[in-house]
């Protein structure tokens, strides 16, 4: 009975202790309570990793199947190889690329989706500016099939041969990335797992 009460947060640690048989002094400090956490944390696939590397004083281990970093676009050099003066690119002479023409740095970029009960939005890193639509990841997730088990915002990408990967759930803030396309959840049963 104690055991449901504390679950249910209607009582607290020292008198869950109490009537366990327990005394104050059973109670974990914060070095124990820490490393029982990470403990906890790391059987969770999606910070498992991360939590086990605290756990383990592992700095390395935290990198362990985390998807590749985002690629930066390349710099294009000018046609006539001087350093760009201060202001304005001369376009006449020097025209600007062309808005997403370089699909590798697209496709390798970490994107984001951001899942919710009936729809989905995808979110696009700065390479992809001036070419949302014709992003590689735009098109990789024309056909989306599968859909993670839990709303919230998750990292994409496309790999090397073009296949579409969701990748972990993400707590960072979708603010940086710019907005692209939003599409409607195929199956309302987000929360019956993959599908």
């Amino acid at each position: 009975m104690a055991k449901d009460a504390y679950d249910r947060l209607e009582i607290n640690g020292h008198a869950y202790r109490r009537e366990l048989g327990f005394d104050d002094d059973d109670a974990p400090n914060d070095e124990e309570l820490k490393s029982m956490v990470l403990r906890k944390l790391a059987t969770n696939p999606q910070v498992g990793m991360a939590a086990l590397s605290e756990l383990i004083g592992e700095p390395k281990l935290a990198d362990v199947g985390a998807p590749p970093p985002p690629v930066a676009p390349p710099e294009v050099p000018p046609a006539d190889g001087k350093a760009p003066a201060d202001g304005p690119p001369d376009t006449q002479k020097n025209p600007p690329p062309t808005p997403g023409a370089d699909k590798a740095t697209q496709s390798a970029a970490v994107h984001r989706m951001q899942f919710g009960i009936d729809s989905w939005t995808l979110y696009h890193p700065d390479c992809c500016a001036g070419a949302v639509m014709s992003c590689p990841v735009t098109e990789g997730t024309r056909h989306l099939k599968y859909y993670p088990g839990q709303t919230g915002d998750y990292e994409c990408w496309l790999s090397h041969t073009g296949e579409f990967i969701l990748g972990r759930r993400t707590f960072e803030r979708v603010n940086t990335y710019i907005q692209g396309h939003t599409r409607a959840v195929k199956s309302k049963a987000l929360t019956n797992g993959y599908h």
